[in-house]
This record gives C-alpha cells, structure tokens and sequence, in this order.
C-alpha cells in the first residue's frame, strides 16, 4: 500500500522512536562539540550528560505509563525523548518547555516519519511537559508524569507541590493503596513521607524505603557532569592552616561571604569533621563551574538514601548571592563552601586518591576542579 499523508509505513513505525532519539543525541554531541571550542562555554543550567540519560530513562518511563493508561506507548516514549529540547538548545532551564515546541517540530518534521496531527500532538506536549499543575490531553500528562518520576529516581529534587502530587499519584496507580495490599500500602505511605522530607528537609529516611546507596550517588555525580568520581577514606583529605593563608592573600573573595574565610571552619575544625566519617566520596571535573551544585545535589541525594550525616564541599566562591549580606546566609539550605575555604589541600588530596590536579589537551595544560561529599 502507498504512503499516504495521513499514515507512515509500518517498517518505519518500529524504528521511530530509535531514529528521534539518535536525532536528539546528534543534536546534544553538536552543542558539546560547539561549546568545547569556546574558551569560555556558555553556562548551562543542566549539564549535557544528563540531557543524554533523562531522554532516554524518561522515555522508558512513559512508555510503560502509556500501557497502563491505554495510550500510545510509541508517541509517549518519543515525546518525552523530545521534552527537553528546549534546554538543550537555549541552555536554560526557565521556560525550556515552550522554547522546545518548534525545535520539536522542525526535528520530527526533518525525519519524514511522522504525519502532521502526531507532529502537532508531540510538539504540544512539548511545550506543555512543565505545567504540572494543570490537566492536558493524555499524552501531555503522560509526559508530565514521566519526567517527575524519572527525576525523582535519580535523587532530583520535586520542590513544586504538583510534582509531589504526581509522584504520589504515580505510586498508587503503580501499587494501589487498597487495605487488601498492605504492603503496598506502605511503600506508598514511605514514598509520601519521602516526598514531605523533600519539601521540609526534615529527618532521616529509614533505608529500608530508598536503599539507594553509594553506587546511585557514584553515578548520578556523572550524569551531572563529573569526569570522574570515586570512593575514598575520610583519612586521605589533607588539611593544612596554610591553606586559609593563601585565602587571605590570595584570593578577592576572602570575607566577602559566609561560604569562606574567616567564616568557614579552620583546617583544625576540618579535621575534627572529617574524622566524624568513615566514608568520603571525591569527584572532579575538568571543566570550571558547577561543583559546587553537583556536589549539593549528591549530598542531598545521600540524606534522601538514609545518610542523614552526609556533608558536601564545593569548589570556588559561593555564587548565590550577588553580594553576600554576611550576618545571616539567604540560602542555608543550598549554600556550601569549598574544600579550599575549609583548609582542605585540594592538591594534595587528589595526588592521595590516585587524581592528577591537571591534564594536557592539545599541548595546553587544564587544572581539574575537585569536590567532595561526605557520607555516614
């Protein structure tokens, strides 16, 4: 049977979802490409690594909700294959949604797979995937939902009460809440308890209900960006009281925020914290920026695990604020100090763990940048 405008041919249906996907990871190698010839890259609110994983993983999400619901399991792992584009291309998180609408199109319409009315139901999910809060056609929900679950497994955070909601919502639909069930029951109950600590940051969540571990937060420190991060003993951070002296005569930022010295704990007080643990991970990356939140989100991914000790130490100067008010922190709950303002040897450090503090590329020499989490 011919083509028609209304209907692809079916040998091409079955290898839809592979071609978007393979289109939207060319289109992610391209910006990576583009950007490490840049002397200075432009900043992005999500690193590309996890654009790479987040379509996929999200994408296997919405195809098994799509069963459930009765939907089309193919249209829904393709737009959600899809929903971040937006991100990709602007770099920004604020308004990533509808930016993705006619990216979206232009790449579905490129394929010559799709007939106008899937386009058309794709892009708009597209556009709509972060209006948790309202209700829109099944495959926009499905997409919403998706990208909320899939977030919420690799310990991101659901700061929106509509995203809580959803996860919730997904839990019953995934094990019910009938009293026939228990047991189910009480995962459900543990999830909404575990999503009331992600709003209020409260106490400890028992590790029976998210036995994440230290593989999980290994491996969400490299989708977040790190070129490297590894387990290590508590024992092999170096800490030295020169270090603050090269704060204090070294660098612009000495007593401008109260993320460094004279505000930050001494190499003494460092140490003292530091033997408080058995357990340490250190990651570095070899690009400038973004240690600081890759190295607060595996901490509070750890407490979300059971590891309510856990503590993080970022890189560089503190950049919540534009000017820190110094009596008082306006972010307590994000704000974190480096290893150097907290009298750590970074250098020394990484040469202990096996790290080079640089490499060389193309006969020009790179300092890696080193962040720290510590977990009990």
């Amino acid at each position: 049977m011919p083509q028609t405008k209304q209907t692809a041919p079916d040998a091409l249906r079955t290898d839809r979802l592979s071609a978007v996907q393979y289109a939207m990871l060319d289109l992610i190698d391209s910006f990576q490409k583009q950007e490490q010839t840049l002397a200075e890259p432009p900043h992005r609110d999500e690193p590309l690594h996890w654009e790479r994983v987040h379509l996929a993983s999200s994408a296997r999400i919405a195809k098994d909700m799509a069963v459930k619901r009765g939907c089309d399991p193919e249209l829904a792992a393709i737009a959600c294959s899809l929903h971040d584009i937006g991100r990709v291309v602007t770099g920004k998180q604020s308004g990533h949604a509808p930016a993705g609408e006619q990216p979206a199109r232009e790449l579905l319409q490129k394929l010559e797979l799709f007939t106008e009315e899937e386009i058309r139901l794709i892009s708009k999910a597209v556009a709509h995937h972060s209006d948790k809060d309202l209700i829109g056609p099944p495959l926009e929900e499905i997409v919403k939902d998706a990208d909320v679950v899939d977030c919420y497994e690799y310990g991101l955070e659901l700061p929106r009460p509509e995203q809580k909601q959803r996860y919730l919502r997904y839990l019953r639909e995934t094990f019910g809440d009938s009293s026939e069930h228990p047991a189910q029951s009480q995962t459900v109950a543990a999830a909404h308890d575990a999503a009331q600590i992600q709003a209020a940051a409260g106490a400890k969540i028992p590790a029976d209900t998210a036995p994440r571990g230290l593989s999980r937060c290994l491996t969400l420190l490299k989708l977040l960006g790190a070129d490297d991060a590894k387990v290590i003993d508590p024992k092999q951070v170096v800490t030295e009281p020169w270090v603050s002296f090269k704060c204090r005569y070294g660098c612009s930022y000495y007593g401008k925020s109260l993320c460094c010295p004279p505000h930050t704990p001494s190499a003494a007080e460092t140490r003292e914290i530091l033997d408080c643990y058995s357990t340490a991970i250190l990651f570095y990356r070899k690009e400038a920026g973004q240690i600081t939140t890759m190295a607060h989100k595996a901490m509070r991914q750890l407490f979300l695990d059971g590891y309510y000790k856990a503590a993080a130490f970022g890189s560089g100067h503190c950049t919540l604020c534009e000017k820190c008010a110094l009596t008082h922190c306006r972010f307590p709950n994000e704000a974190t100090p480096s290893m150097e303002a907290c009298g750590i040897d970074v250098l020394a450090t990484a040469k202990n763990c096996g790290y080079d503090a640089c490499s060389t590329s193309h006969g020009e020499e790179f300092f890696h940048f080193f962040g720290l989490v510590l977990v009990e």
